[in-house]
């Protein structure tokens, strides 16, 4: 009997042992999540609005003619317009700063800048990316094309109201509304409507070769696709700089200079 009630006694304590050293885990765990909760919502929201990447497919450049029958003066001009997105005016050498107080200098865009016109001043369209760019692409305002916002794979609104709220920045916290968040459209339907006409098209109508290389973020179906862009390599999402070359087509009253045709033979 009394071999029994040890073996009962030693039994219940081994229990509350395990019970006491299985919630010391979880608390352990929920801490390390709690602490990490940022990076791991990064990570689930990477997984979750990754497309799939489709095999590789050559592309062949356009070039122009190797003999120009034009002079300079009567030439089209080749146009190649660079769009870095969140650059800042202090992370170039060529305003005086860089990053890291100048340690990474930025010798390329400083070339252009010594070498062309440098503004110090400028007015954006909109205050977010994709509405901003779009008026790039077409020289109306958000409010005219109806594309106000920037499109946000699921989970992103909750991340950075997340992320904001952590900063120590001395700015209002934010307020994160899911039934909001969740009533939104697909996030691959919203983009710049495809019947808005772009530069790109613009610039076919006048016997241009237009290319789209990088960041799109105007959408990707309905016609939303780079209008007027042939061929358009672009990430979808936007994680790359957005590069619009604009290159002189081949045409009788306007040729471009020898070499100068779009391709990784020529000059840009």
């Amino acid at each position: 009997m009394r071999i029994c009630c040890r073996f009962l006694l030693e039994r219940e304590i081994n229990v509350k042992r395990g019970a006491i050293s299985a919630l010391i885990l979880v608390m352990v765990v929920g801490a390390l999540v709690f602490q990490y909760r940022t990076d791991l919502l990064l990570f689930y929201v990477s997984q979750q609005s990754q497309p799939e990447v489709g095999p590789n497919v050559p592309i062949q450049w356009q070039r122009g003619p190797d003999v120009a029958n034009l002079p300079p003066a009567a030439r089209r001009p080749n146009i190649v317009f660079i769009l870095a997105d969140d650059l800042g005016i202090n992370d170039l050498t060529a305003f005086g700063g860089g990053v890291a107080g100048g340690a990474v200098p930025t010798h390329s865009i400083d070339a252009l800048a010594n070498e062309g016109v440098l503004f110090t001043q400028s007015y954006a369209g909109h205050g977010t990316c994709a509405p901003s760019r779009a008026m790039l692409m077409t020289g109306r305002y958000s409010t005219r094309t109806g594309f106000e916002f920037t499109p946000t794979p699921p989970g992103f609104s909750r991340m950075v109201t997340m992320m904001g709220n952590e900063m120590d920045d001395g700015l209002p916290p934010g307020d994160y509304n899911q039934a909001l968040d969740e009533s939104q459209p697909d996030y691959w339907t919203k983009g710049l409507p495809g019947e808005e006409t772009t530069i790109a098209e613009i610039l076919n109508e006048q016997g241009y070769h237009t290319v789209h290389i990088g960041k799109w973020h105007l959408g990707n179906r309905n016609g939303m696709a780079p209008n007027g862009f042939s061929p358009a390599t672009r990430s979808c999402t936007g994680r790359i700089d957005h590069l619009l070359s604009a290159k002189a087509r081949p045409m009788k009253t306007a040729q471009n200079a020898p070499g100068q045709g779009l391709s990784g033979e020529g000059r840009y």
